[in-house]
């Protein structure tokens, strides 16, 4: 009997401490309701990771990430991307998406319980909690002033061709004039390029041609004129791509694509 009258009163004092809130959990319960709005208005696209790294998967990205960061409930978003891809996704985005809330790219890990973690890091830092981000993340900052995609459905056709002796000429010069521009991989640190490509590129008829070089190269000035339509940077040849790309939608005139890649305010 006592120990029946003991399970009734520790019933009782149960069902009571639940009906007035006052139990051991409620510590723990008040915490997890902080953490919680802590992290609201914090937005992780996409359902795991970013896969699609085409023009047009690119373009639907930074149109959701516009949308949401234009939101007044936003106070950050975090991006998952795969790490072979993560120059590539800032980059387009760096001149895509104004930094004016924290936008934090962060590399799929394959491990739920390591990517788990590592987002609850960013969100600490999103939210004022801490000074740094783990290694590798990489924050939307803009230095080259912002591209409106708002209106776009595609961005023109840019490809990518390398400069060396033997090039199919026949092969050069169609996929020069099927695209509404082109980046040229020079052989040489100095620009030079080898003659089937220069006679292809200096035709008054083909679109925008960007030619790498080296930086040492760019700042000399000595750099062989093609004509009006030819530019050279020291871009990499995918960044070069991107810039003329969004240039091209922009419809910007030759002065502004020179400066663009020349590095010139």
């Amino acid at each position: 009997k006592y120990v029946i009258s003991q399970d009734e009163t520790r019933q009782e004092q149960t069902e009571s401490q639940n009906d007035t809130g006052n139990n051991d959990t409620s510590s723990d319960e008040q915490i997890s309701s902080e953490e919680d709005n802590d992290n609201q208005g914090i937005y992780i696209l996409g359902t795991d990771k970013m896969s699609d790294y085409s023009v047009s998967g690119m373009l639907k990205a930074v149109k959701e990430i516009n949308e949401n960061i234009d939101d007044d409930k936003t106070k950050g978003i975090i991006l998952i991307g795969d790490e072979q891809y993560m120059d590539y996704l800032s980059y387009f985005i760096s001149l895509t998406v104004e930094d004016k809330k924290p936008l934090v790219i962060i590399k799929n890990l394959n491990d739920d319980t390591k990517q788990a973690e590592l987002i609850n890091q960013v969100k600490m830092y999103i939210n004022g909690n801490a000074d740094s981000l783990p290694d590798g993340c990489i924050v939307n900052r803009n230095s080259q002033g912002i591209y409106d995609l708002s209106d776009s459905k595609a961005l023109p056709d840019v490809d990518i061709i390398y400069d060396y002796p033997g090039k199919n000429v026949d092969g050069l010069s169609k996929d020069i004039y099927i695209n509404d521009g082109t980046v040229v991989v020079s052989s040489m640190n100095n620009a030079v390029l080898f003659d089937d490509i220069q006679t292809i590129i200096s035709q008054n008829n083909i679109g925008p041609v960007v030619v790498t070089c080296s930086i040492d190269t760019l700042k000399s000035g000595n750099l062989k004129d093609y004509g009006d339509n030819v530019y050279y940077t020291d871009m990499e040849p995918f960044k070069a791509r991107i810039l003329l790309m969004l240039l091209l939608n922009n419809k910007s005139d030759q002065d502004s694509i020179k400066k663009a890649f020349m590095h010139i305010e």
